[in-house]
């Protein structure tokens, strides 16, 4: 019986999800660096809707 296993492991999507993950930490941390702590925290929306938007431009979306 099969009940309860686990889908088969996809490389190609891993490989996909990791580079979108490393990407969107990257533009995080540039966002930080940038504004510095105080508008970084207060600007979080605004700083998510810039990373999703620029992660969509790349094909990373």
């Amino acid at each position: 019986m099969l009940h309860n296993t686990p889908p088969t492991f996809d490389a190609a999507k891993y490989l996909v999800a990791r580079e979108r993950m490393q990407r969107r930490n990257a533009l995080w941390h540039s966002a930080r660096l940038r504004l510095g702590d105080e508008q970084f925290f207060t600007n979080l929306g605004a700083v998510e809707r810039s990373v999703s938007v620029q992660l969509h431009r790349e094909g990373l979306g």
